[in-house]
């Protein structure tokens, strides 16, 4: 009877060790950009396709890709099932200008802040997966962060805050 007991709590044990849990997996090459393909991304699995940096948006740390060359820009998060609430997409651009986004190929519901040149949020605005009709900011803006759909609102950030690139 003891026995019995026993290995059942050891199947219980390593069934639950096998639970499908997120992971974040860092990039395997130098050259991230290298590692993209163009297959839709496993679900629950995050590997930064970009370099990486952290940002901080009042006092909440948010770890981006960093989007700051066409290509880069344009691909942003399309085709990916998953993306960690500790992780988001920041975009570069060349120029201060009223660059649209859409979500064209893009799986996740997203949030976007654009972000003028001097790193103050001017809108944030959510997105829906698939659409594409464009958003746009309504100033002139350098930069915006893509994250999870509400990440925003969850931690009280509004436009008028200031983002510590």
């Amino acid at each position: 009877m003891r026995i019995s007991i026993l290995i059942l709590i050891l199947v219980f044990l390593t069934i639950s060790a096998c639970k499908n849990t997120p992971e974040i997996i860092e990039p395997k090459t130098e050259n991230p950009q290298a590692q993209e393909s163009s297959g839709v991304e496993e679900q629950n699995v995050y590997e930064p396709k970009l370099p990486t940096k952290v940002v901080d948006i009042a006092g909440h740390r948010l770890r981006v890709e960093i989007a700051d060359n066409p290509q880069s820009r344009s691909r942003g998060l399309m085709f990916r099932n998953y993306l960690p609430d500790s992780v988001g997409m920041l975009f570069i651009f060349d120029e201060v200008g009223q660059h649209p986004f859409w979500m064209k190929n893009t799986f996740i519901p997203l949030s976007i802040a654009f972000i003028g040149e001097d790193s103050i949020i001017t809108d944030i605005k959510w997105m829906k997966p698939h659409d594409t009709n464009s958003y746009y900011p309504s100033k002139p803006i350098k930069y915006t962060i893509e994250v999870n759909r509400g990440w925003f609102m969850k931690r009280d950030i509004k436009p008028g805050m200031k983002v510590n690139l």
